[in-house]
């Protein structure tokens, strides 16, 4: 049993640390979390997400328009708009990550 008072707990949280994520650093800073690559993904991320709500909204307009042809047309444009709008991020994603690579920055950044 380790007593706090003695000192050495940091070394005993990062041991047990490098055994459950052994690339994550215990020590690591904001400045270092927040690097372009994780912000890139993260809006990347953010993107999928409302994609995938748009989605369900859709579908929640189909499921209760009961025939009303404005629901219909409204259930089908936030579709088309969505499925638009997942094409236009994958296309940025594809054309982000190319340019890093050719720039050589893919890991650095």
């Amino acid at each position: 049993m380790t007593i706090i008072a003695q000192g050495g707990v940091l070394d005993n949280i990062k041991d047990v640390q490098q055994q459950i994520a052994p690339n994550i650093p215990v020590d690591a800073t904001i400045g270092d979390l927040l690097t372009t690559t994780n912000i890139i993904n993260f809006v990347f991320f953010l993107a999928g997400l409302i994609f995938f709500f748009n989605l369900l909204y859709a579908a929640w307009d189909y499921l209760l328009s009961t025939g009303d042809p404005k629901k219909i047309a409204s259930g089908t444009q936030r579709l088309l708009n969505a499925f638009v709008g997942i094409v236009v991020v994958l296309g940025a994603f594809v054309i982000v990550r190319i340019v890093l690579a050719i720039l050589g920055l893919q890991g650095t950044l």
